[in-house]
């Protein structure tokens, strides 16, 4: 069994990156070459509530540059992991046949379209990749306060904004977490608790109620 990672590296932004061909193109060969009856690829997502380094990837979206993983580096992400990140989400997808897809050693396209097929078969991968990657509270949550602008919401406010996000994420049929509570008052509350605790999300509670917003400079980081 093999095990990499398609995109060749983390994505700065949160969106899935195009993938890269090596590894996959050294696979596809050995197939090619009669090593296995069949290969198959199964399309792993890997999702985070939250990630530690976020404020790294801001700076980077900024035009900063990646900061060198020195011992004092290691030293302060040590530190970080004290603070809460929610949950790790992996969901696997379809998987892929190689010898579906591309046909067994003596059924398979020439040469010159061998390239054309690889980057069929690694989008596809892709593809079900995407597929299968779960839309978390916390996305939802982020999303609704900077849908408000500069306005700060209530808890109340929050939940219907949600509630909102989550009526047509089901129209969709759109794959979620699976979380019971991911428009209920205290589920969101508990969001936008560990929001809070990393900086993303300010409160000001001198009000009748509390309200919450994108912390200043933070917008980035909830994007």
């Amino acid at each position: 069994s093999l095990e990499w990672y398609i995109e060749g590296g983390r994505s700065r932004s949160g969106k899935l990156l195009p993938p890269r061909f090596g590894l996959l193109a050294y696979v596809v060969d050995a197939y090619r070459r009669a090593k296995s009856e069949d290969v198959w690829l199964i399309p792993v997502s890997i999702g985070y509530d939250q990630i530690q380094d976020v404020g790294s990837y801001v700076s980077e979206q900024r035009g900063g540059q990646k900061e060198r993983e020195s011992f004092s580096w290691f030293l302060r992400m040590f530190r970080m992991l004290k603070r809460r990140y929610g949950e790790i989400y992996i969901r696997f997808g379809e998987p892929v046949s190689l010898r579906e897809t591309l046909g067994t050693a003596t059924e398979q396209a020439p040469r010159d379209e061998y390239d054309i097929a690889l980057q069929k078969l690694a989008f596809e991968v892709s593809v079900r990749i995407n597929r299968v990657t779960p839309i978390t509270a916390t996305s939802l949550v982020t999303l609704a306060l900077l849908g408000a602008g500069d306005r700060a919401l209530s808890l109340d406010e929050t939940v219907r904004a949600v509630q909102s996000l989550c009526d047509y994420v089901r129209r969709r049929k759109l794959p979620t977490t699976e979380s019971p509570e991911l428009d209920t008052p205290d589920g969101i509350a508990r969001v936008l608790g560990g929001l809070l605790e990393n900086g993303i999300v300010t409160s000001y509670a001198g009000g009748p109620e509390t309200v919450y917003a994108i912390g200043q400079e933070q917008h980035l980081a909830a994007a």
